[in-house]
């Protein structure tokens, strides 16, 4: 989620228990999501679900919907559509990732420097100390495998980045600049493209939504095929299946397949998005989540709930059984 600089003594106050209208219990929450997964972070502890999502819930005991990962003494540092890596080096992913080189690639992440870190089918991306990406992936996508050597090396320097399964985007001197991500796409220059006077990019597969860095609360996105969206009054916007716009009294929802928007009449201090919903923090200091569609509901009838488990464990179960001879 991206967070605008006008609103910050309105989350200071709800993170110091000053507003007046706050819970009795006002430690900071925090919120990751991709794809189906939201964890919630809440002082040294994380809490992640998927498939169904509480309603409301004070972050101080287990919500009432399935729990599939839960960590007393460990927060989420990084969140992939199959997989978290906790703030102490561990990381866990669900049978969903599809192979063992996939296991050994993301659930083994480097010592990160730096909060710039991005995450996607199999992939992993950060900030080096030079700005530049950094990035690990085998055969992240069901639909495109690209292993590590197919990804490019990127020379541009970054503020911050963004991954989807293509393309990588992030604020640079200019503004915002994305560029794809595999080595064979160096010939194609229509594939790079760059938003002079935006910053603080968030992105899903058919678009991306920056805000202008002379008026941070002017929000675009650029849709694939559809009618740019600029909205004025955004004080954060976070992108997942849908691009969601938060507006204070009001959070507004845009998919690239449909010109309909989804208003939601929720008041948010913070926002995350994933697949098929979001969740946010209330003026309570309460997480509050809503579904964009019922698409979630079937994925986790389906699969019932994810269960993450180590690289060892990973390793036991997918790992071929040497031959006799």
């Amino acid at each position: 989620m991206v967070n605008q600089n006008g609103f910050h003594s309105l989350l200071f106050a709800i993170v110091c228990g000053c507003s007046g209208n706050g819970s009795n219990d006002a430690t900071p929450i925090e919120l990751r999501t991709a794809a189906n997964i939201t964890c919630v972070n809440r002082a040294d502890s994380t809490t992640c679900f998927a498939g169904k999502y509480p309603k409301l819930w004070d972050g101080t005991s287990l919500p009432d919907v399935p729990i599939v990962f839960h960590r007393p003494k460990a927060t989420a540092r990084v969140v992939g559509p199959q997989w978290v890596c906790l703030d102490d080096g561990r990381c866990f992913g669900d049978a969903t990732l599809g192979s063992l080189e996939a296991a050994e690639t993301v659930l083994k992440p480097p010592n990160f420097r730096g909060d710039h870190v991005s995450a996607h089918i199999n992939l992993l991306c950060w900030l080096g100390p030079d700005k530049h990406p950094d990035c690990v992936g085998e055969n992240w996508s069901y639909f495109r495998n690209m292993s590590g050597a197919d990804i490019r090396d990127i020379a541009t320097e970054y503020e911050d980045i963004e991954l989807n399964s293509l393309e990588i985007c992030g604020t640079t001197r200019s503004g915002v600049k994305c560029e794809p991500l595999s080595v064979h796409a160096n010939e194609s220059p229509e594939l790079f493209r760059e938003f002079e006077g935006y910053e603080k990019p968030c992105l899903d597969e058919y678009y991306v939504c920056a805000r202008r860095r002379d008026n941070v609360t002017e929000v675009t996105c650029w849709f694939d095929g559809k009618p740019d969206i600029k909205r004025s009054g955004v004080l954060e916007y976070s992108c997942g299946g849908e691009a969601c716009l938060n507006f204070g009294d009001r959070v507004e929802c845009y998919s690239h397949d449909s010109s309909r928007v989804k208003k939601f009449e929720v008041e948010l201090v913070q926002i995350s998005v994933g697949t098929f919903h979001f969740c946010g923090v209330t003026k309570a200091n309460q997480v509050l989540c809503r579904t964009l569609n019922d698409k979630g509901k079937d994925y986790f009838s389906k699969h019932r709930s994810l269960e993450f488990i180590s690289l060892e464990s990973w390793r036991d179960l997918l790992a071929e059984p040497r031959s006799k001879d």
